[in-house]
């Protein structure tokens, strides 16, 4: 009987673990597959950046190296018509960045998620000059919802 439950224990314990995914991955391979992309081109140390579609989580990423994380573009194929878009960023268990869009570009083919590198809090384009890292609790992020044929629509691609 005591072998019965060393077999049955680590069965039940894999069924448990498979049941409490919930969250689905998305993601495809490229640009030409995808109804959603997510553009980011940088994340602090220890900062948590989710990105979720009508309330189902399909981005969660934390920065990872010492200077900032550099990324890149992350490709999405969502099933369902796009109603609500969420980004929120967390560094150190406080909320720095959450911003919403719903019922924007619902009916677009593809549309792009542009988040911004960090930049001094206040800086425009008028008063803009070059600047190197800036800490998190004084900078600030540009968060730009593209449609792709509007915004890349008098660009060559071969």
């Amino acid at each position: 009987m005591k072998r019965l439950y060393y077999i049955l224990v680590p069965f039940l314990c894999l069924g448990y673990g498979c049941q409490n995914k919930t969250t689905k991955d998305y993601g495809v391979g490229t640009k030409d597959s995808a109804n959603f992309t997510v553009f980011l081109s940088m994340l602090y140390p220890k900062e948590h950046l989710l990105v979720k579609v009508n309330n189902q989580v399909i981005f969660d990423k934390v920065g990872e190296d010492i200077k900032g994380s550099p990324t890149g573009e992350y490709y999405f194929h969502y099933p369902d018509t796009i109603k609500k878009i969420e980004i929120t960023s967390q560094f150190k268990g406080k909320i720095v960045l959450n911003k919403s869009f719903i019922d924007t570009l619902t009916e677009a083919k593809q549309r792009t998620l542009i988040i911004s590198r960090p930049f001094p809090k206040g800086m425009t384009k008028e008063n803009y000059k070059p600047y190197g890292y800036v800490p998190i609790d004084s900078s600030d992020r540009h968060i730009t919802l593209v449609n792709d044929a509007v915004h890349h629509k008098d660009t060559l691609v071969l």
